[in-house]
């Protein structure tokens, strides 16, 4: 195993008390201290560890791309990523990606009429360029299973439709430069009147809003064209999935967004076909637009980099190579980093752990006094039937051999590889759920729970220093890696996950009164989050529900873990204060982040997690322990009365 550069402690900032700001006071020294490269925006601890990851991956990459040249016997796997690495970082080749984007937008000017329009929208959703629609393989709720191809609503340009209704941070500046860059790019296409995609994205908006609310639902092919019948069905589908009209009529889809499919079929009806084109060549030069060598690529850095999140320069080549590789190839990245970075000592470890989190977490469940005792029962056959993926897959999945990828253009390789996803879904959706088999990166810094399947993922990538180090005592492990396990665990039970079953399948268990109680808690939550501020902007209490109840309940989860763990040993009381202590400033280091002023407040806007000074101080200030082994008394801002203290699992 590589062993790479771990991330640094800093001593706790002593001038800040730690009942005032618990997060400061642990962080405020890296914050001032710790360089962030200026083509990103923030820079917290898992891209710490990322650094020293990417690193090991970068090695590979060249070593993989040398590879390639030199004409060497190689794996599968080496060889599709240093073709598209190569087609990534070779300049000679990067004039390539332009040309096939410009005969790619001639060719919408032969769409002449509706049947195009269906035939072109199936091309984009098979090679996956960002448009109206969406097509996907996933579980079914109901029956998780069996893996359906889902239809879901599109993409809009800007990251949120609160750009859209001068709502986010730039207010109408931001979208005015929006249309600005379209107007630029049209010109330089050849694409008239590019800029009008911003008032077809502004007249989407209060659909997506409405579609962003709707319920999922089974329905046969021949159903949604006789419901849908603006759109032809049969060319669509042919270009997209290969299905022919027996197969589409009788194939079960699930519609993620009713509302969404009557807007596009109102489109059919309304669009007339120039504008079509204009919305096609927007999609696709937007979708294209972060690959393209300069200026093109400048334009995007521009807007969606450095106006959007404060990068003050764009992300160099190489970097960009890594992303692609990561981004489209996981699989074939996650094997070479298995072979080169997996400690496996470490995997066993981690193993043990989550084993020691699950216990923990029944142990919490039995104590709920909220929760009827026949919920408690369920709830605890659901615990007991989390699937744990500690570090990489039991089984790795296929359908990423990458044949057909070229050396000298990038453009078309992720075209290429857009369309191996989509056939990978097709074979998918042959085949019922695997629990064993995940594609999600092992490299990543990060951890998931899916309620389909009831299944939680550990990556190999966030298996390091500081998250999980061997050397350091139970309750640094436990506030950094347990809380993380405890944190994925706990969605099992969040606003959506406690209406899955042990199974992973969308099915009403709870009580009245148990919902009843679940919401009074929550509402407690929403308010405490809603009273915050980050920099004089509001937190959304709403929107970051879910991550606070994961976030509050992993955290009791790792602290009944370290008890279990401590009553095992007969901690004396001094030793139980060192752990406790160790454990909450592993908690709060495993939360620090520096970012830019343009980055956090957007994050406000798009991301349903709470920013991560509040993540760590509304949180810690739940627990009496906290109180007791940093001296927080009523003087300190951060007290809260113990009849005030929200406790959920």
């Amino acid at each position: 195993m590589t062993k790479h550069k771990s991330p640094i402690l800093f001593p706790p900032r002593t001038s800040v008390d730690p009942g005032d700001d618990f997060y400061t006071h642990i962080n405020g020294n890296w914050i001032q201290k710790a360089h962030m490269q200026p083509f990103i925006s923030s820079y917290s601890v898992s891209e710490e560890i990322e650094d020293g990851i990417a690193e090991e991956l970068q090695k590979e990459i060249t070593k993989s791309m040398d590879m390639v040249k030199a004409g060497q016997p190689l794996s599968n796997e080496r060889e599709i990523i240093g073709i598209l690495a190569i087609s990534c970082l070779q300049t000679s080749y990067q004039k390539n990606s332009v040309k096939l984007l410009k005969t790619l937008l001639t060719k919408l000017n032969c769409i002449r009429d509706i049947n195009d329009v269906a035939s072109t929208l199936g091309d984009y959703t098979r090679y996956r360029i960002n448009t109206i629609v969406s097509i996907f393989a996933g579980p079914e709720t109901r029956n998780s299973n069996i893996i359906r191809i889902n239809i879901g609503s599109g993409t809009i340009g800007l990251p949120d439709v609160s750009y859209y209704k001068a709502q986010a941070p730039g207010k109408m500046r931001t979208l005015l430069a929006y249309i600005k860059m379209l107007r630029i790019l049209g010109k330089d296409f050849d694409i008239p009147n590019l800029e009008l995609l911003s008032s077809f994205e502004s007249s989407s908006v209060e659909s997506l809003i409405k579609a962003a609310g709707d319920n999922e639902v089974l329905m046969s092919g021949s159903a949604i064209a006789s419901k849908y019948k603006a759109i032809p069905w049969s060319i669509f589908w042919e270009a997209s999935l290969d299905l022919s009209d027996s197969e589409w009529k009788s194939k079960q889809f699930l519609v993620l967004t009713k509302s969404w499919l009557s807007y596009i079929n109102k489109l059919f009806k309304t669009l007339t076909l120039d504008q079509w084109k204009i919305w096609f060549a927007g999609n696709l030069i937007l979708h294209m637009l972060p690959i393209l060598p300069p200026p093109y690529d400048d334009m995007y850095f521009e807007l969606m980099s450095k106006r959007l999140r404060g990068q003050t320069i764009k992300i160099p080549q190489k970097h960009l190579a890594l992303f692609l590789c990561q981004q489209w190839l996981s699989v074939p990245l996650g094997k070479i980093y298995e072979d080169c970075c997996l400690d496996r000592s470490v995997l066993r470890e981690a193993k043990h752990l989550a084993h020691i989190i699950q216990e923990a977490a029944i142990n919490r469940i039995q104590k709920l006094d909220w929760l009827d005792s026949k919920t408690r029962k369920k709830a605890i056959s659901k615990v007991k039937k989390v699937h744990f993926g500690i570090g990489i897959p039991e089984k790795w999945p296929k359908g990423f051999e990458g044949d057909g990828l070229v050396k000298d253009n990038l453009l078309q390789n992720i075209l290429k590889l857009g369309e191996m996803r989509t056939l990978r879904d097709i074979e998918l959706s042959k085949h019922k759920l695997d629990v064993q088999s995940w594609d999600d990166p092992v490299f990543a810094v990060n951890a998931y729970y899916y309620n389909e399947g009831n299944r939680l993922l550990i990556p190999a990538g966030i298996l390091h220093k500081p998250f999980f180090d061997l050397e350091k005592s139970d309750g640094a492990r436990l506030g950094g890696l347990g809380a993380v396990m405890g944190h994925e665990l706990t969605h099992a039970f969040d606003v959506e996950g406690k209406d899955f079953d042990e199974n992973g399948n969308a099915i009403s268990w709870w009580s009245p009164g148990d919902n009843r109680a679940y919401n009074s808690r929550s509402k407690a939550l929403v308010e405490l989050f809603n009273s915050a501020k980050l920099k004089g902007h509001s937190v959304n209490g709403s929107l970051t529900l879910s991550e606070n109840i994961a976030d509050l309940g992993g955290l009791a989860i790792a602290l009944e873990a370290l008890n279990i763990i401590l009553n095992k040993k007969k901690a004396s009381e001094s030793e139980k204060k060192r752990q406790y202590r160790e454990f909450f400033i592993s908690y709060a280091v495993s939360w620090r982040i520096k970012e830019k002023n343009a980055a956090s407040l957007q994050s406000l806007i798009v991301d349903r997690h709470a920013p991560a000074m509040l993540r760590v101080n509304l949180v810690v200030s739940q627990f009496q322990e906290w109180y007791d082994v940093f001296d927080v008394t009523e003087q300190n801002h951060l007290y809260i009365p113990p009849e005030n203290r929200i406790h959920i699992f």
